[in-house]
């Protein structure tokens, strides 16, 4: 969330290449056993990004190295958002969402959850499930055939974190 939907499913990495550097977004396609890239775009350039990270404000935070060799002790952060994407109100509503906490949601909320488009959603209610050994149905439930591989695959790791974190051997 707070993206262009462009943006859906890409990776995001920092390109720290001197004067040419920029951030780059791309997308996998599958090809064969493995993945090949689809799309690659700049995100971001004339900077010398050296991380980049998406805040819960829906804006994307990148650090700037400033300038080159040898270091001076300081750089920039810089923010960038897409106004349209930040009023939407699925954007606001994570943002809502993480400033609540996931640790007073139901059980049942949090498995919907499991189904959220936003990764970090489906990732803090996937450890939030996981806290509980209980909670094992509805990892289960979401491995089923007819859910969305996202979420097969956050019920698989919810159920290794169960096998890892409460000595669940059942989960196993």
């Amino acid at each position: 969330t707070g993206l262009s939907e462009k943006w859906d499913n890409h990776f995001f990495v920092c390109d720290f290449v001197g004067a040419n550097s920029a951030v780059i977004g791309f997308r996998m396609e599958p090809n064969g056993a493995g993945f090949k890239v689809e799309r690659k775009e700049n995100f971001v350039s004339g900077m010398l990004p050296t991380d980049i990270e998406f805040g819960y404000d829906s804006k994307a935070y990148v650090t700037d190295y400033v300038g080159s060799w040898p270091t001076h002790g300081f750089g920039n952060i810089f923010t960038f958002e897409d106004p349209a994407e930040t009023a939407k109100q699925d954007t606001k509503d994570v943002r809502s969402l993480f400033a609540k906490g996931f640790a007073n949601l139901e059980p049942a909320k949090l498995a919907e959850l499991l189904r959220h488009p936003d990764m970090r959603v489906r990732l803090r209610a996937q450890f939030a499930l996981a806290g509980k050994t209980e909670n094992r149905p509805l990892f289960l439930d979401a491995t089923k055939a007819n859910e969305p591989i996202t979420t097969r695959l956050h019920g698989v790791w919810g159920l290794g974190n169960l096998a890892r974190l409460k000595k669940d051997g059942e989960a196993a």
